[in-house]
């Protein structure tokens, strides 16, 4: 369950008594407050029905009124009760109309001693359904004949804390507005339901050449306080930003395609969440999947839409070397050198030798490096994505590429078959902030003749800003 919404809306009594009454119980006298206590299971406040004038018979503790709609399934429960006085109690769930009752579920009954917590492990009804026209659940905490009944004396209380009601056959761990920044109230603090946000990442691989094979990324169940947000792929022990998705805006959820991932090997995936003032919240749970393909692609990380995939020929990365930079030192009467170094460096001096059969794949590889006008100028790095079963190299590999040899094998008898020849050094990618955009609000506005087309078709902002089968179409 990614989001849990707490239907009780005053369920510590932080601020208030609201929606809670005092049972007295034969001939008795009792009132609710909500002292600050140090049995508190949430915030510093419970609520407390206190006896005046004792009761002489069963029945006495206090109730609750949790609004709720006819045909929904609940589930109660109390995550603290601590009577003064050992007692017999038993917890029940009366269904209201406006009017009056309609009919009363009984709950767990038992013994409590004095001066002694118990908690929803006791105190718990689930999966009740409520009755037609019901529109109140009471939640009913009361003392019952039986053994260990005693009835309540004068200046002896019932205290009780963090209610939770929750819609579904379990019961929920307990939820406020104000236990944290996945928590929010609906309105008033201590006065509205309230949610808990557990912010949910979907992966979805995509196999399709529009533009290459990629994953598809969904943020879900974001909550309010999150403006922003970075995403992380880890594969093989190594992180990488994805491209597009740092400290990038985000209103409830986020989707990207990340045109970068491994092929045929598992990736993982996290978001760090973050606030309006760019302060960290935490990291979402993480999320696992595979991007097959039985092809190497290459692109240049600025134009996911010049990727094409290449053919790789045998004698390519079959020598991978990384190298530190250092040096021995002998120091005077020493028999063994020490070393100075520094970092061990990235794959350096890489052999890659490919080869393509269309004249526009040529084409493509060698706009990948720049062309010849100032305006075709690039960052001569190229992605390349070789099939984990295929290499040792790196699944995602940046490869800084200065020189780049073209060798025509058939083209002088009409053909288009080209071989390619390149040394790579590993480097890191360009800013993973910078990417041009796979869809954009021009593919949208293309798509339909007018804002309410573009309204009636998409459920959500989010689901509009996903939908890439329109990416590139503008």
């Amino acid at each position: 369950m990614s989001r849990v919404v707490q239907r009780a809306s005053n369920p510590s009594g932080e601020t208030a008594t609201t929606g809670y009454a005092a049972v007295p119980g034969t001939t008795g006298v009792a009132a609710i407050t909500n002292p600050v206590s140090v049995i508190a299971f949430a915030g510093t406040h419970v609520i407390q029905c206190t006896w005046s004038t004792a009761s002489t018979a069963a029945g006495g503790g206090l109730t609750y009124d949790v609004v709720v709609v006819a045909g929904e399934v609940l589930s109660f429960g109390w995550n603290r009760v601590r009577p003064t006085i050992s007692n017999r109690l038993q917890m029940s769930i009366e269904w209201r109309t406006n009017v009056g009752t309609i009919s009363t579920v009984a709950g767990p009954t038992a013994q409590v001693t004095s001066a002694t917590n118990s908690d929803a492990t006791t105190w718990k009804q689930e999966n009740l359904t409520a009755p037609a026209l019901a529109t109140v659940a009471r939640v009913k905490l009361l003392s019952v004949a039986g053994t260990g009944y005693a009835n309540w004396s004068i200046a002896s209380n019932l205290q009780v804390d963090a209610l939770m009601v929750n819609a579904g056959a379990t019961l929920q761990p307990y939820v406020d507005g104000s236990r944290g920044y996945l928590y929010e109230w609906a309105g008033v603090a201590h006065a509205s339901v309230s949610t808990f946000y557990t912010p949910v990442i979907t992966l979805t691989p995509l196999g399709d050449a529009h533009p290459c094979p990629r994953m598809l990324v969904v943020v879900d169940d974001l909550p309010v306080v999150v403006a922003s947000l970075s995403l992380y792929r880890t594969v093989g022990g190594r992180q990488f930003r994805i491209r597009g998705a740092v400290m990038i805006d985000v209103a409830g959820g986020y989707s990207t395609l990340d045109v970068e991932v491994p092929l045929g090997a598992q990736a993982t995936y996290r978001a760090q969440m973050f606030n309006s003032a760019d302060l960290e919240l935490g990291f979402t749970a993480t999320a696992a999947a595979t991007t097959d393909s039985t092809q190497c692609w290459i692109h240049n990380p600025l134009d996911p839409y010049g990727a094409i995939p290449i053919s790789v020929e045998v004698p390519s990365a079959q020598s991978l070397t990384r190298r530190s930079d250092g040096e021995v030192f002998y120091p005077q009467n020493r028999v063994l050198g020490v070393l100075i170094s520094g970092p061990r460096r990235g794959l350096a001096g890489v052999d890659l030798y490919f080869s393509t059969d269309t004249i526009s794949d040529a084409d493509k590889f060698e706009a990948m490096l720049g062309g010849y006008s100032d305006d075709d100028q690039v960052v001569p790095v190229l992605c390349i994505r070789i099939p984990a079963t295929l290499s040792r190299l790196p699944g995602t590999f940046f490869g800084a590429v200065l020189a780049l040899e073209q060798k025509p094998v058939d083209v002088h008898m009409g053909g288009s078959l080209i071989a390619w020849q390149a040394s790579a050094d590993e480097v890191s990618p360009p800013f993973p902030g910078i990417i041009v955009p796979l869809l954009t609000r021009d593919d949208i506005d293309a798509a339909y003749a007018t804002r309410n087309a573009i309204d009636a078709a998409y459920a959500t902002r989010l689901a509009e800003d996903r939908d890439y089968s329109l990416a590139g179409t503008a």
